[in-house]
């Protein structure tokens, strides 16, 4: 099995009996022992109480399309540590990579087609937060070539919601889950237990609407 871990966008980590490679703001870990590799790609996109200036920045064309050449220059860097593996998933992640156009996303994944050997069944995954979800959205990620969405769900309930700080409300958090299961053969439900002041009812109710929603993976962790 081959694991990722992701990076902040100044640090690097080590990992025994592999090679490490820092793609853009990400890592992927490809052991030699393997003719498979994952390839991990993080964005860092970070929505601020004052989220119209992050909005703003993140949806500049220049912006994108400065980040995407920069991220396929150092995908090309490490392009000889690589060669004859095959790439079995991508990963955007680390923030919310939906804030970027499904055209950046598009011209980032035939940019990877380009430059790598990527498989058939190659799974290609976008986070995505619920405070940003758009209908029209999700479907253009998914003529862009993403196949699987993970959602940052962490509840379902308002009220935790509100002292996680979230932008979104728990019917924004439903209304997400439900159109990303109709649009993506693939989706995955982040959700927190232990938060402040929940009860085991609460976190149960979470995991239970969760299951109802029909997602093929579901993430449920303590904060």
């Amino acid at each position: 099995m081959l694991n990722t871990k992701a990076l902040t966008n100044t640090g690097r980590a080590r990992h025994n009996h592999g090679t490490d490679i820092a793609v853009g703001s990400g890592l992927g870990h490809f052991s030699k022992d393997f003719k498979t590799l994952t390839n991990t790609i993080h964005g860092f996109f970070v929505r601020f109480d004052d989220d119209d200036v992050i909005g703003h920045f993140a949806g500049e064309a220049w912006v994108q399309d400065g980040y995407a050449e920069a991220l396929l220059r150092d995908l090309e860097w490490a392009l000889p540590q690589v060669w004859g593996r095959r790439v079995q998933s991508v990963f955007f992640g680390g923030g919310t990579p939906s804030l970027f156009s499904a055209r950046t996303i598009a011209d980032l994944i035939a940019g990877f087609r380009a430059r790598l050997n990527l498989m058939p069944a190659c799974e290609i995954t976008l986070e995505a937060n619920p405070g940003s979800f758009e209908l029209g959205k999700f479907r253009d990620f998914e003529a862009a070539g993403v196949n699987r969405v993970s959602l940052g769900i962490q509840s379902f309930d308002s009220s935790m919601l509100r002292a996680l700080g979230r932008v979104h409300d728990g019917d924004e958090a439903l209304r997400a889950a439900n159109a990303a299961v109709e649009i993506f053969p693939r989706v995955n439900l982040d959700l927190m237990l232990a938060l402040p002041q929940q009860t085991l009812a609460q976190a149960l109710a979470d995991a239970r609407q969760a299951l109802q929603i029909g997602a093929s993976h579901l993430s449920f962790y303590h904060l």
